[in-house]
């Protein structure tokens, strides 16, 4: 068993590309190992139930953290720190790598106890070297909300409190106090390292071509993210079991809106997150991060866009009648919450869409009242308009309404009048009607000068309703025979 001269420590922290390195050192293991680096991915494996990717488990299992997401009882189960102990007495290369995230929130009794269990495997001279990446905290929130949700956690939310003290962040703080001056710290831009790449930037740190080692093609820098809009919905999910979640991974695959922040979510995350790193950093002579969060238009009309709502709807024909139930709820929840009545009226359509489908109503039964009554009153009025034209081409005669009431007054009747479930038929051939006889006209009656002379005096007769009523004035009348009609003449007494 030889002693490391070189230990390179890579404590992270989570969303800075961790997971990426760690693939990549997995399935480089045995090319570094001929080049004189020992590195412990594949100590466990799939078989085992436990993979050791991630080096934090070997770090958990030294230091016996317990927790209710560390697996402490499967960590024990499969002896893992006696497993690495033998490992590292196989070990015959100078070097070792070992790259784990959430190295900053280790105690110091931890790190106390994790390198008197190394002590016996490294030189008294080793060049000890941890390396800590950081990113700008707005991007690196939103990125570690979207792991969150996609692990099946619910959603951080920005507490919006600045830090009581701005310069007690420091993550190398315990690693300092165990290793003191017999180590170095090292603070790397995430950034910068994305532009050269990852890993060949990793290689780089510790001394090695980049071009010995190419990047190993299925591994990706890019977490696939959750859209903002699939990660509103699976918030208000109910989970109780694996099979809830089941369904909420298929929710995670959806096309939709990038996520971000609103505004007071970035103010919030830049009090109490961005302040004391760039104190730090300006600490370290590094440059600090600017405030440019990647801000969402809450008021936006693309939001839930038609590719989103595509894409719920195949969800919604390939699930089961419990797991579409499992989302209504969801949807109905969110319909109701107050972020929803701030969004901009058509990507409310698109969402009432949705939401419609998932409670198993058409899109006319998901109007307001108000909307399915004067949709309803259109097309009633439509189909007795198309009514009224058909009689009128089989009747061969015109009986439309003069007016829109009454239009909609005849269309109201005759579905009163049509039993429930009746289907349009085809109207029966009627008999030919013979045409009406016509009148024959009647010649005009014409009048003679003769026939309007005034008849004798002893023709002549007093109006009684004149008489009885106006007795001071003597009325006369007369009638003209051949005309029918009647004259009168008053006169003073």
């Amino acid at each position: 068993m030889g002693k490391f001269k070189q230990i390179v420590i890579h404590v992270g922290p989570p969303k800075t590309g961790s997971s990426f390195i760690q693939s990549q050192l997995h399935h480089a293991a045995d090319a570094l190992s001929a080049v004189g680096w020992s590195v412990p991915s594949r100590l466990l494996t799939e078989a085992d139930g436990l993979r050791t990717l991630n080096h934090s488990v070997l770090f958990r299992a030294v230091v016996n953290r317990k927790g209710e997401l560390f697996q402490e009882d499967l960590i024990e189960s499969l002896n893992v720190a006696r497993r690495f102990r033998d490992w590292l007495e196989e070990c015959n290369t100078p070097s070792l790598l070992l790259s784990g995230e959430g190295g900053a929130s280790h105690t110091e009794a931890e790190w106390r106890k994790f390198k008197a269990f190394l002590q016996e495997f490294v030189a008294d001279e080793a060049d000890i070297r941890f390396v800590y990446f950081v990113r700008d905290p707005l991007q690196q929130f939103v990125s570690g909300r979207n792991q969150r949700m996609k692990n099946g956690f619910d959603c951080a939310t920005p507490q919006g409190k600045a830090n009581a003290n701005p310069n007690a962040f420091n993550p190398f703080k315990h690693m300092v106090a165990v290793w003191g001056e017999h180590a170095r710290y090292e603070a790397h831009s995430y950034e910068k390292a994305k532009e050269e790449g990852l890993w060949p930037y990793v290689l780089n740190l510790i001394g090695l071509k980049p071009n010995q080692f190419p990047t190993y093609p299925n591994a990706t820098e890019v977490n696939a993210s959750v859209p903002l809009e699939s990660r509103w919905i699976l918030k208000e999910c109910d989970r109780k079991s694996k099979k809830e979640e089941r369904w909420m991974a298929k929710a995670r695959r959806i096309p939709g809106t990038r996520d971000g922040l609103t505004a007071d979510e970035a103010i919030a995350v830049w009090n109490s997150n961005a302040v004391p790193l760039n104190n730090w950093l300006s600490s370290l002579g590094m440059p600090e991060y600017a405030f440019d969060p990647p801000l969402v238009n809450l008021n936006a009309k693309d939001l839930w866009p038609e590719a989103c709502v595509a894409g719920w709807q195949r969800l919604h024909e390939e699930a089961s009648p419990d797991e579409r139930a499992f989302f209504a709820e969801a949807f109905e929840k969110f319909g109701s919450s107050e972020l929803m009545q701030s969004l901009h009226p058509e990507a409310r359509k698109r969402f009432e869409r949705l939401k419609a489908l998932f409670r198993g109503q058409t899109p006319t039964q998901a109007l307001t009242p108000n909307q399915r009554k004067s949709r309803q009153r259109k097309w009633r009025s439509a189909a007795g308009l198309m009514r009224s034209v058909v009689e009128d081409a089989v009747r061969g005669h015109r009986r439309w309404p003069a007016t829109r009431g009454q239009l909609d007054r005849l269309v109201a009747d005759w579905d009163r009048q049509r039993p429930a479930g009746q289907q349009f038929a085809a109207a029966p051939p009627l008999a030919a009607t013979p045409p009406k006889e016509r009148a024959k006209p009647q010649p005009k009656k014409r009048f003679q000068e003769e026939d309007f002379s005034i008849p004798a005096r002893e023709n002549w007769h007093a109006d009684p309703f004149s008489a009885e009523h106006f007795p001071a004035l003597k009325v006369l009348s007369f009638h003209i025979p051949k005309t029918g009609g009647s004259a009168f003449l008053k006169c003073m007494e």
